[in-house]
């Protein structure tokens, strides 16, 4: 019982993401067809320097290709960041005003529950960050 209530004590002293997020504010999100430039010009608005691609699932998916369960319910379908305008957008030579960032986003991130202890998060980006 005694290792229970350590377990639980260290485990409410690490706080989780929530701690570092601003739920007050919920994070800039564009669609897969949002150009370039609006994006960009979003993530200037906002002083950030990425936004969310967000997909609805409702037939299919246009990232994954697969069928969807037809709910609506917004899912993430890539990051869209000022590195990708850099080195994917203005050194490819492509125009923003007519390029998607669907094009040009980095698809599928890697993501983490707001329920995520910020040390777990850490260690994940870690990881992740090792590997390519």
């Amino acid at each position: 019982m005694l290792a229970y209530v350590d377990a639980l004590k260290e485990k409410m002293a690490q706080p989780d993401l929530t701690s570092v997020m601003d739920l007050h504010i919920a994070p800039p999100t564009v669609t897969p067809r949002t150009s370039v430039r609006d994006a960009a010009r979003l993530m200037k608005e906002r002083r950030t320097t990425a936004v969310c691609v967000m997909e609805t699932n409702t037939t299919s998916s246009q990232i994954s290709g697969s069928a969807g369960a037809g709910n609506g319910i917004p899912r993430i379908a890539g990051i869209f960041t000022s590195k990708d305008v850099v080195l994917r957008v203005i050194a490819a030579g492509l125009d923003a005003q007519r390029c998607s960032v669907v094009r040009v986003m980095t698809p599928h991130p890697d993501t983490a529950a707001p329920t995520t202890t910020v040390q777990d998060a850490l260690k994940k980006m870690h990881s992740e960050s090792s590997v390519t």
